[in-house]
């Protein structure tokens, strides 16, 4: 995982999550990082945008409270939209 954050910018996130990523990558540049976050008051286009990093070619990490973000809303919705777009 430390791993992975460190070659991220780009986190989907359910909850405000930067200290979680500090604390797993001390040493990362925290101004560097986008954070977009998952709730119910964001709108589905935005969500579309979400993703947008990925069709350039550079990582998004989603980050789940509940360890299901495949399965538990509102991880899932951006899950859904991931897999129409390939």
């Amino acid at each position: 995982i430390k791993k992975i954050i460190e070659k991220t910018s780009c986190f989907i996130v359910e909850k405000e999550s930067r200290r979680y990523i500090e604390f797993l990558s001390p040493n990362k540049n925290q101004e560097s990082i986008k954070v977009n976050s998952l709730n119910n008051t964001v709108n589905e286009m935005e969500y579309e945008s979400y993703l947008d990093p990925c069709e350039k070619g550079f990582n998004v990490a989603l980050l789940s409270d509940a360890g299901c973000p495949g399965i538990a809303n509102p991880g899932s919705r951006i899950i859904s939209i991931a897999y129409k777009k390939n």
